[in-house]
């Protein structure tokens, strides 16, 4: 299953009452797509797209999450890559 682990991470979050933010993060290159005009954008969207996976599919509510995109600020991982590796993705959960 491809999404084996965030299903436990789902589960862990159903069983607390506490809310849940989902943060997208980006590494320190700059993006400048059709899609996505800065690396804010990049980070919001990977954060939404978390909370619509684990609302749709895993049942989390999504009263208990909020979102948040902070590109390559406030990283939780070392910022850069070579410039023709796969694109870095992050998107940290946390509870309050």
């Amino acid at each position: 299953m491809a999404y084996e682990g965030l299903e436990k991470v789902a589960g862990a979050i159903n069983k607390i009452p506490n809310p849940v933010r989902l943060e997208g993060h980006t590494d320190s290159l700059p993006i400048r797509t059709a899609r996505f005009h800065s690396n804010w954008e990049l980070s919001a969207t990977r954060s939404i797209a978390l909370l619509e996976l684990l609302s749709t599919r895993f049942g989390v509510s999504r009263q208990r999450m909020s979102i948040a995109g902070y590109a390559d600020s406030a990283r939780p991982s070392p910022p850069t890559r070579p410039r023709r590796a796969a694109p870095a993705t992050a998107a940290p959960i946390l509870s309050s």
